[in-house]
């Protein structure tokens, strides 16, 4: 290790941080949890290899998700919450999950390692299952506001991939005119920007591709209330409604967060957001993921518009070799200004993983860049306090 990292690495310890992208599960769903909640609640569990409730499984389970990167932080962070230094086996599964149960009796226990083990000042929260909460820990998690259900509020039957429909959310009544809808939609992000929010979030990629497109409302109009509206009637009102959210964060200069990249995969890279990024100059579209794994979307995208914003959240724990790629060619190409970093994790002890994740990331990019002189020690350290807290603060707190 180079005295370079050893110092930045150091220094990033103390960090204070604001986290840009959480899902922090309610306080219920955190008593009393062992380590197959934990694994269950993960991104562990998206590598499609189960557990199981015997030795044989649970032994399998760890040969094949051992080097993934996934659970390889994830270990890291109970390694350190439980002291207990070894690597998670069937041998010590037993006591990795008695630890974990026996710190969880503190009700605060998963708040505290948020706000100390972690450092996280702020956490930004998307709370899908219930938009725009705060979850009772109002100042600690500021929400984002998800939009994605007005997308699917062309019929009262369409609903978006967290089952989500705003006629039955807000209880609207079905024979509203599309005037009316647009009317209402924007009603409800207001109230959710006044109540608190400090961003409107979209993780559309999960639902259709990014590829939103300046539309006539008569076009629109075709996919609204109408039962035989067909596939390019409804992208019409989608991408409408689409144009209509990005003018109303500009109206209230708030940030639009985007989810890029994996999500459905077709048409869920970020350059499919160039029409849109272009044609909404005043609207700042902070990008998720790094468009994970087209990556150089973000750094074309982040050249060419100054109201485009990266942030590394997620990515660092997909792949460390990719956050590297990314991080190296947005400080090249971009400003000290456009990054961000969150966790984007439903548990505490996953966030702390991903934060792990990101720290020894960043440091060792930075440490590279200091050791060949494109930066200095001092440069590198503010870089580095810019994505971790400075650059959240004045993108989403404006006091």
């Amino acid at each position: 290790m180079s005295d370079t990292l050893q110092n930045l690495q150091e220094y990033s310890k103390n960090l204070k941080i604001i986290n840009t992208h959480c899902h922090h599960l309610p306080d219920r769903e955190h008593q009393h949890i062992g380590l197959d909640f934990i694994l269950d609640r993960s991104y562990v569990s998206w590598c499609k290899v189960d557990p199981g409730d015997t030795s044989e499984k649970k032994n399998e389970f760890i040969r094949l998700v051992r080097m993934n990167a996934y659970f390889h932080w994830l270990e890291k962070a109970l390694q350190e919450l439980c002291c207990i230094p070894q690597n998670l086996t069937i041998k010590n599964w037993s006591e990795f999950d008695e630890k974990i149960k026996m710190l969880h009796q503190d009700e605060n226990y998963h708040l505290e390692i948020l706000k100390n083990r972690c450092g996280y000042e702020k956490v930004i929260l998307d709370p899908y299952w219930n938009p725009g909460s705060d979850e009772g820990h109002p100042g600690f998690f500021t929400p984002t506001y998800r939009i994605n259900m007005f997308l699917y509020g062309f019929n009262k039957q369409a609903k978006d991939h967290n089952g989500n429909n705003p006629f039955d959310v807000y209880q609207w009544q079905t024979n509203l005119t599309f005037d009316e809808f647009l009317a209402k939609m924007k009603e409800q992000i207001i109230q959710h920007i006044q109540s608190g929010c400090v961003a409107i979030k979209s993780a559309l990629a999960y639902d259709r591709g990014l590829d939103f497109i300046e539309t006539k409302k008569e076009n629109a109009l075709k996919g609204f209330m109408n039962p035989q509206a067909d596939a390019s009637d409804i992208k019409a009102f989608q991408d409408y409604v689409f144009y209509e959210i990005c003018s109303i964060a500009a109206e209230y200069n708030v940030p639009l967060q985007c989810h890029t990249g994996l999500g459905q995969l077709e048409k869920s890279n970020a350059m499919q957001m160039q029409e849109v990024i272009c044609k909404n100059p005043e609207t700042r579209f902070v990008l998720f993921h790094g468009s994970y794994p087209w990556i150089q979307d973000i750094c074309a995208l982040i050249h060419n518009h100054p109201n485009v914003y990266a942030d590394i959240c997620w990515l660092p724990i997909i792949s460390g070799n990719a956050c590297e790629n990314l991080l190296k060619e947005l400080i090249e190409v971009g400003t000290t200004d456009r990054i961000t970093w969150g966790c984007d994790t439903w548990t505490s002890e996953e966030s702390f993983g991903a934060m792990l994740a990101a720290k020894q990331i960043v440091s060792k990019v930075f440490a590279g860049y200091t050791d060949s002189c494109y930066l200095s020690l001092a440069d590198a350290q503010d870089f580095i306090q810019q994505i971790f807290y400075g650059n959240a603060k004045k993108l989403y707190y404006k006091s």
